[in-house]
Formats: C-alpha cells, sequence, structure tokens
C-alpha cells in the first residue's frame, strides 16, 4: 500500500506546525524540497510542491498555523502572502473567540454540577453515596471516562474507596494502593498539592497496573483537605 510505506526521512507534522508557530512572518518554500522539515507523510501523499506557512495569533498568544499548499510549483506573490497573513489573523481571532466559548461552557457545567452535587449531598447520611456522587458529578464536569477517590483506612492503607467507570470490585474489595511514589495517589498526598499528568509513561511515581489495563494516557488528582 502506497500510502502505509513511509519513507525513513519523512516526519510527523506536529514538530513542523510547532516551527511555523515560531514564525513571525509567512514562511514560504518553493519547492518545499528545500526545507527538510517539509519532508512529511502529508506532503508525500498529497503531492505538495509549494507551501506558505503563517501563524495565527491573537494580542495574547499563537494558537495554531494556516497552511497554503499547491501541488505544482507556485510562486507567491507579496499580495498573495498578504491576503494570506489576513486570512490567518482573521482565522486566529475566530479560534481564540471560539476556544473562549468553550472555556466559558466549561465553567458553566462544573458550577451547575457542583450546585447539582451540594443539592443532592444534603439529603444524603450515607458516607459511600456520599463518594459515589462525588465521583460521579467529577467525571460528568470534566468529561471523563473514569474518576475515583482513595482514602486512607483505620489501618492506614490508601484503599480505592469510591469510583466512576471502573470495576465495582475495586471498592468492594478494598483495592489497596501503594503510599509514597508507590502510586498517584500516594505521590499526590506526599506532595501536598494537585498532580497533573499528561503522559503516564514519564513520570515520578509509579504506575499502578490498573492504569495501562484500562489504556489510560494521562490523569489528574488532588488532595482531600478539610482546610
Amino acid at each position: 500500500d502506497e500510502k502505509a510505506a513511509a519513507s525513513p526521512a519523512e516526519k510527523d507534522d506536529y514538530p513542523l506546525v510547532l516551527a511555523m508557530m515560531e514564525q513571525d512572518r509567512p514562511y514560504v518554500v518553493e519547492p518545499i524540497t528545500a526545507d527538510p522539515r517539509f519532508a512529511t507523510r502529508f506532503a508525500r501523499e498529497e503531492k505538495i510542491q509549494s507551501c506558505a506557512a503563517v501563524a495565527l495569533k491573537t494580542a495574547e498568544r499563537k494558537v495554531g498555523v494556516l497552511f497554503v499548499n499547491y501541488r505544482d510549483q507556485h510562486r507567491f506573490t507579496q499580495d498573495e502572502l498578504t491576503n494570506v497573513e489576513m486570512f490567518a489573523n482573521l482565522a486566529a481571532v475566530f479560534l481564540h473567540n471560539a476556544q473562549l466559548f468553550d472555556d466559558l461552557n466549561r465553567k458553566l457545567r462544573e458550577q451547575s454540577a457542583l450546585a447539582d452535587l451540594s443539592h443532592e449531598l444534603l439529603g444524603t447520611t450515607d458516607l459511600q453515596a456520599t463518594m459515589d456522587h462525588a465521583v460521579a458529578t467529577a467525571a460528568k464536569a470534566l468529561e471523563t471516562e473514569f474518576a475515583n477517590i482513595v482514602l486512607l483506612d483505620d489501618r492506614d492503607r490508601l484503599i480505592f474507596s469510591a469510583g466512576y467507570g471502573w470495576e465495582k470490585e475495586l471498592v468492594v474489595e478494598k483495592h489497596e494502593l501503594q503510599k509514597g511514589d508507590g502510586s498517584q495517589a500516594g505521590y499526590t498526598i506526599q506532595q501536598g498539592h494537585a498532580i497533573a499528568v499528561d503522559d503516564y509513561r514519564s513520570v515520578d511515581f509509579q504506575v499502578p497496573p490498573l492504569v495501562a489495563e484500562h489504556a489510560i494516557q494521562s490523569g489528574l488528582s488532588v488532595p482531600l483537605s478539610l482546610n
């Protein structure tokens, strides 16, 4: 299959996008073979010959890159580059506004979820029901598949005490997690602050088998405090 056979010299698109985001003016390659960074699978599969890349930027930050590609040799004029830059700036504004709208909706969902949780817990006196409500609300508000509460029991063990998305057996059988850097829960308690993980392949603590078993790649843990 021609599309499946990538050249050893081919690169992923992501590093190219990052490099083009650092440019302060339109970056032109005519032909793209003039710059090895453009030797990507997309360029090969789409038979791109010429390209102009413009960083999408708002007043606050750069949010992406606009690529204008041609399948034949194309000489970009100054007028064309000016128009491309204008479209890039407009696109950046629209993208930024859309992101702000999404952030606002997310915060509203979280506030609504907290209000609903508070209302539900007013009528709950059972500890397990309280924790179950809390993790379910957190999972839905944060749009995640898994959420759980880990507590120290009367024997000073870290116990999987409530969960959303996990097997019920983990709670029923009081699944134990390691303290300190033996688990994310233990490490979070040890550090005393929230721990955000972008990639579980590179962390300062041992990753419990449960993470790999459920194909989880990133996560967030926050210590519970009564202060």
